[in-house]
């Protein structure tokens, strides 16, 4: 294969060519050191061609550049520079992946389930970012993914964007059609039917090509046995359903999702990846249930149902009591004081320059507090009615869901500067409550602290909403990478990814209707 880059070439003065990693017609990947940095990377190049192909492949490779640099996301290949030798052969550095293809690690045998389905919901975790830019893949396969080794499981990369189809233009980039009407595109053996007969594709045709990889996963065998290109197209344009000679090594759980995937009619198919990650979230459930146990994961389904009453560890005595030292023992000790304090009141030393800085509040509730809360009551406004309690306790999930939508808009700053500004609003409303001195609750920290979170939820709105609603899909829980291994942290991250992807989610459906309003 013609190729003028060289072992020991160095590519824009920082990055010193390696070896070769990979080769076919798309070029040659090379694996290379960054100079400046030290770290490794990849260089996928292409090669010099004939006048007439070259035209069209320059130009793919010129997309997929910019598609990836469009798709931020930790399930999909990064892209750092790019660049063009002396002789015109062009080339992007890529983020290395010190892993192996998915057709590799098959060759070992079938996937365990559990694995399998982390997997596919990273897979489809990708292809809902993808989606949601108007990028259909159109060429997924076991080739295109790559898996690194991570702890007990895999990372997930996606590659190969080539030959993505956009259905909208990305930023100011003109919507340019590389491939004539009615011209199938992808590999055959896991091309999806509308696509192998050239008509219009959509997120359900990725999510075909993901149905045949999870099988091939589960069975190690390859869904589509056709050696040629025809055998493989007619198996997928055929009104029949796919020959799944070894569908009784899928585990049950599996089965449903599988077949609404490998659906021959588009229409009958789920309709976006969301809906996959919703069915694997609730499969991986199924199996961690039944075989007794659990594995770590960012799984929401999971994570809800683990915080409802039926899922709480035994506990030694009374069942209804939280373990003894825990946070929310002494949270319940602390109300039992509550009560026997409201039902055997001391003696009444009444201060009434604190009555009446709470007014509105009862006297009882102007009760001056004793030992070390009384200087804390000057400048930090606790809560006394039931209403005021409320607030206090929605203050903080309405500060942390404001300090999300703030951090994603600020994913260009580094881990620190990004932390600090995203707790800019409750450390203006601390400050704010102990230097007005005021004993209204108009004044205290919680109330401010709400109405500070908001403004800056406003501020993250404003600085565009298509960055936020990518970064949200991206990485909405970075600022709990460091505490990662800690117990708990996952299951936290989990709720608060899930949750933070509906609300991107609807955040998107209000924009489109009120653009179609618009229009």
């Amino acid at each position: 294969m013609p190729n003028n880059i060289e072992i020991g070439d160095t590519l824009l003065g920082k990055y010193r060519i390696e070896r070769e990693v990979g080769a076919g017609s798309f070029g040659a990947v090379f694996s290379a050191i960054d100079l400046d940095t030290g770290e490794r990377v990849a260089i996928k190049a292409l090669p010099e061609q004939g006048h007439m192909i070259g035209e069209t492949q320059i130009a793919r490779f010129r997309r997929e550049m910019k598609i990836i640099s469009a798709l931020v996301h930790r399930n999909i290949i990064g892209i750092y520079d790019f660049g063009q030798t002396s002789s015109g052969l062009l080339f992007m550095v890529l983020e290395y992946v010190d892993g192996q293809p998915l057709n590799v690690v098959m060759e070992q045998g079938p996937i365990d389930p559990i694995k399998v389905v982390s997997i596919c919901e990273q897979i489809a975790s990708a292809l809902l970012l993808a989606h949601h830019r108007g990028i259909i893949h159109r060429d997924l396969k076991p080739a295109n993914i790559m898996l690194a080794p991570e702890r007990d499981d895999y990372l997930v990369k996606v590659l190969d964007f080539g030959t993505a189809k956009l259905l909208k233009q990305l930023d100011d980039a003109p919507l340019e059609e590389l491939t004539r009407e009615g011209m199938a595109v992808g590999t055959p053996r896991y091309i999806a039917p509308e696509q192998a007969r050239g008509q219009n594709v959509g997120p359900w045709s990725d999510l075909y090509a993901l149905g045949l990889l999870m099988y091939e996963m589960l069975t190690g065998e390859r869904a589509v046995k056709a050696d040629d290109v025809e055998g493989a197209v007619s198996a997928h344009v055929s009104p029949h359903p796919l020959q799944l000679a070894e569908i009784h090594l899928v585990p049950t759980p599996f089965r449903p999702v599988l077949a609404r995937l490998i659906e021959k009619d588009a229409s009958k198919r789920y309709r976006s990846a969301d809906q996959v990650l919703e069915e694997l979230n609730a499969m991986r459930f199924q199996l961690e249930d039944a075989m007794g146990g659990s594995v770590p994961h960012l799984d929401p389904v999971r994570a809800q149902l683990h915080h409802q009453p039926g899922f709480s560890a035994p506990a030694l005595g009374d069942p209804g009591r939280p373990p003894p030292g825990s946070p929310a023992a002494a949270q319940r000790a602390r109300a039992e004081q509550i009560i026997a304090d409201a039902q055997n009141p001391p003696s009444i030393d009444v201060d009434w320059k604190k009555q009446q800085r709470h007014q509105g509040a009862s006297s009882a509730q102007a009760f001056q507090k004793t030992g070390r809360d009384a200087p804390v009551e000057d400048f930090f406004r606790t809560p006394d009615t039931p209403l005021e309690w409320a607030e206090a306790c929605i203050a903080p999930l309405i500060a942390l869901f404001c300090f999300i939508l703030l951090g994603a808009q600020l994913y260009k700053y580094d881990f620190a500067i990004r932390l600090l500004l995203g707790l800019i609003p409750m450390i203006a409303a601390l400050a704010w409550s102990i230097l007005s001195a005021r004993g209204s609750w108009r004044y205290s920290f919680f109330r401010l602290w709400i109405l500070f979170s908001l403004a800056a939820a406003l501020v993250a709105h404003a600085m565009g909403p298509d960055d936020l609603i990518r970064e949200l899909y991206r990485s909405s829980t970075w600022f709990l990478e460091p505490l990662r291994g800690l117990p708990g942290i996952d299951t936290l991250g989990a709720v608060l990814g899930w949750v933070m992807r509906w609300y991107a989610k609807l955040l998107d459906s209000v924009l489109q209707w009120g653009m179609d309003v618009i229009r």
